[in-house]
């Protein structure tokens, strides 16, 4: 049981930060000032959802992805630890 919650987890840390990376990529593919503002930002979420809500069209699938990867993380991190 205790595989499948480390499982869950792993999951969606790759999951939360692949995207996360993938969208950084795609500010500076649209605006090196996007980028930049979004790699020093990558801590807080506002500004990377900022530049989600304004160009939404092109990152609404990795937006899904960043949730999935945080539902993960928060589904594997409230289950309570077995045994000990």
């Amino acid at each position: 049981m205790e595989l499948l919650f480390f499982l869950i987890k792993a999951a969606g840390t790759i999951l939360w930060l692949g995207s996360a990376v993938l969208i950084v990529i795609m500010a500076f593919h649209d605006d090196i000032l996007w980028g930049l503002v979004c790699v020093f930002g990558l801590g807080i979420p506002p500004i990377l959802l900022i530049y989600i809500i304004s160009h939404f069209e092109d990152t609404k699938y990795l937006f899904l992805a960043y949730l999935a990867g945080a539902s993960l993380l928060i589904i594997g991190n409230a289950t309570p630890p077995v045994g000990g």
